[in-house]
């Protein structure tokens, strides 16, 4: 889901494109608006956007959207924790012009807020440095797929 029309509509393409029409769902629609229960939900640089107060209720939803043994795979960029207290309740060039009404969080605000919510997660959080490598060769260093990179998953 995104509340991107044009995002919605390039995703779809791509889907059709991968001949996968028939098991993926693209929808425009708010994340608090989704209703029943997922096997899987992937989310890429949402958290930036949903900002600090809404976090627990993202975490929510995805909790409750979740079927039992269903996994979240999250992708975000982080920030250090100090560095993240530190800019709470500022306004920098980050929130003008990158992510307005958003933040960048850190680790162990995600691992808290999944906690308090009642998900176990496990966060990896690779140098920016190295991801590009990565993607470009198709596998990480330890010979596993990408895609798990700066990932919390849930459940």
């Amino acid at each position: 889901m995104t509340l991107s029309s044009e995002q919605a509509e390039l995703a779809r393409a791509k889907v059709a494109r991968a001949g996968l029409a028939e098991r993926v769902d693209i929808e425009l629609l708010d994340y608090r608006r989704v209703q029943g229960s997922y096997d899987a939900v992937v989310s890429v640089e949402m958290i930036e956007a949903v900002g600090h107060e809404y976090l627990p209720t993202y975490y929510r939803t995805l909790h409750d959207r979740l079927a039992p043994g269903g996994r979240a795979a999250l992708q975000a960029i982080l920030m250090p924790h100090e560095r993240m207290l530190a800019t709470l309740g500022t306004f920098t060039w980050i929130h003008k012009y990158i992510f307005p009404g958003g933040f960048l969080p850190s680790p162990e605000l995600l691992a808290g807020t999944a906690a308090e919510v009642g998900s176990p997660s496990r966060t990896r959080s690779p140098s920016v440095s190295t991801t590009p490598r990565r993607c470009a060769c198709g596998t990480r260093p330890s010979g596993r797929r990408p895609g798990t990179a700066g990932a919390a998953r849930l459940r």
